[in-house]
């Protein structure tokens, strides 16, 4: 799994808000992200629809954080940006895998899915903000995924 460059600069875009808590625009965060604004217009625009940011216009107008840093998980992030998280096709909904019927595989790909999806969902944008050593994530699984041989 590898986070698209859009997701990490939206990350990176939220991040410089919650720090800043103030409105910005999109030029001024492109700026002191030091990324092309057009593509800061883009990722500014999923996160919006996706009522992470918002949006106001004219001479005050800017974006800001629709919820309080420590409400936005890494998951929001990457849903809104990349659409509903899956390992695989096994957990694509869209683009579901044509040999899940009989795959032996696709129970395993559920589990790890769900945890990775769990583990996402504990880590927060205020979390972000801290030293990255006092980021916890638990990606222990409940059950073990195959038998030892």
């Amino acid at each position: 799994m590898r986070i698209t460059r859009e997701t990490d600069y939206a990350l990176l875009v939220l991040t410089k808000l919650a720090s800043k808590e103030e409105r910005m625009s999109a030029s001024t965060l492109a700026e002191i992200c030091d990324l092309n604004v057009s593509l800061v217009g883009k990722v500014l625009k999923l996160l919006v629809k996706a009522e992470l940011l918002t949006s106001t216009r004219g001479v005050y107008g800017g974006y800001q954080l629709q919820k309080a840093p420590e409400e936005i998980t890494l998951v929001d992030v990457i849903v809104a940006i990349e659409g509903p998280m899956a390992m695989n096709a096994c957990n694509d909904l869209e683009n579901p895998c044509d040999k899940s019927h009989g795959c032996n595989l696709a129970p395993h790909w559920k589990i790890i899915n769900q945890k990775i999806y769990e583990s996402f969902s504990k880590v927060t944008l205020q979390s972000l903000l801290g030293p990255p050593n006092e980021l916890k994530v638990d990606i222990q699984l409940s059950k073990p995924l195959a038998k030892p041989l």
